[in-house]
């Protein structure tokens, strides 16, 4: 299995501190957050990370796997951005990571922690996507993020971000995705859709599934996130 980091955002929201410097660089409990995070995929058998980068901070992430005791297994890619506003957007970050890409593989954000152990993520896997779901606790809260209804295990509804939540639980970017989705992913974006990939897949039908945890998931958005946990480890 390969993991994919997304990590070619910009921050803007936790200016100053990522004016300069790529937020999952920034120092949190003792170690960057990509290191938490890679500590974490590595609780399984991880044949490949792919992390994608924007130009602005490439050299950073380079000079960074260096130090990495996981470097031999870290594969970086250059978006080719240098400002918020050329932006790709995750999937199309995920999309250059295609190549790479050669068995089923997970999906990830560079900037959210997750207290639930990895060995039951994977004891979760099927021939169908797979999606991190928590709760959020409250339908205001839930406007921020992309929300879904379960039967079960199985997802019903995705909504991103809707001005009137069905339910309060948060579809995490933390995703399993088997190799056959590539064709999907790409079709979506040589189709010129902007849609949020998780609403493309289920209008076409598709199965997701979700793994509900209650640990701990700390999305460090912004600034005062960020300084409100960094040293309560």
């Amino acid at each position: 299995m390969i993991a994919v980091i997304v990590a070619a955002g910009y921050g803007t929201r936790m200016y100053p501190l990522t004016e300069n410097k790529a937020k999952a660089l920034l120092p949190f409990w003792g170690k960057t957050i990509i290191d938490h995070l890679l500590d974490k995929l590595f609780e399984v058998p991880i044949s490949k990370v792919v992390i994608v980068s924007n130009n602005k901070f490439f050299n950073d992430f380079s000079k960074w796997k260096e130090t990495s005791p996981y470097s031999k297994r870290i594969f970086l890619i250059n978006d080719g951005t240098n400002a918020p506003e050329e932006a790709l957007g995750w999937e199309r970050d995920l999309a250059l990571a295609f190549p790479q890409i050669n068995e089923d593989f997970l999906v990830l954000a560079s900037d959210t922690l997750f207290g639930f152990k990895m060995n039951d993520f994977v004891s979760k896997f099927s021939k169908e996507p797979l999606l991190a779901v928590c709760d959020v606790h409250s339908l205001e809260s839930a406007k921020k993020y992309g929300v879904v209804e379960l039967d079960g295990d199985k997802i019903i509804s995705f909504e991103e971000k809707p001005m009137y939540p069905k339910s309060t639980l948060k579809a995490c970017l933390f995703y399993y995705f088997p190799l056959s989705i590539k064709q999907d992913v790409i079709s979506m974006l040589s189709g010129g859709k902007k849609e949020h990939l998780i609403a493309y897949l289920k209008s076409k039908k598709f199965q997701l599934n979700a793994f509900f945890f209650s640990e701990y998931m700390h999305d460090i958005g912004d600034l005062a996130t960020y300084n409100e946990l960094k040293d309560k480890n």
